[in-house]
């Protein structure tokens, strides 16, 4: 049954101490979505909306010590993939960079693949920040770090 509460009371307050620690829970294992639809589905009619739910989540990552956003990735050293590629248990048949975007940008992820037995194994994550960079002028576009203009011609 959901739980109703008042704009004057955080709907965090409102929630039952169970579905708090079943938030807190899921912020320190970095679910931030899924701590955002358990606050949803808890609370009642004015159901909070998904900004306030994210507003929500982000205090309770403060409040908890966690980073709301991913950290930048290290730069890799070749010396200490390597290393990790020959510690696998099965030699890899290929490297493999998945590129991927979430809720928090884009990123690449580094996997080694064998076939027998057929296995990926994670070696690394490679993100520079997150897509607010673009916004605050921290990065160029595409088109400009390549010389491009809109149509596609060299300038």
């Amino acid at each position: 049954m959901p739980v109703e509460y008042t704009h004057e009371q955080s709907a965090l307050e409102a929630l039952p101490a169970q579905m708090r620690a079943q938030v807190d829970d899921l912020v320190m294992k970095g679910s931030k979505l899924q701590a955002v639809k358990v606050i949803r589905e808890a609370l009642g009619e004015p159901r909070p909306g998904l900004y306030e739910c994210l507003d929500l989540v982000a205090e309770r990552f403060e409040a908890l010590g966690q980073r709301f956003t991913r950290s930048p990735t290290a730069p890799l050293d070749l010396d200490e993939l390597m290393a990790n590629v020959r510690a696998l248990p099965h030699a890899p048949a290929a490297i493999e960079a998945l590129w991927d975007g979430d809720s928090e940008g884009w990123m690449v992820y580094l996997l080694a693949v064998t076939i027998e037995p057929r296995a990926e194994y994670h070696l690394a994550i490679i993100q520079h920040g997150t897509d607010l960079r673009l916004f605050n002028g921290e990065v160029r576009s595409a088109l400009a770090r390549f010389g491009l203009t809109a149509s596609g011609r060299s300038s």
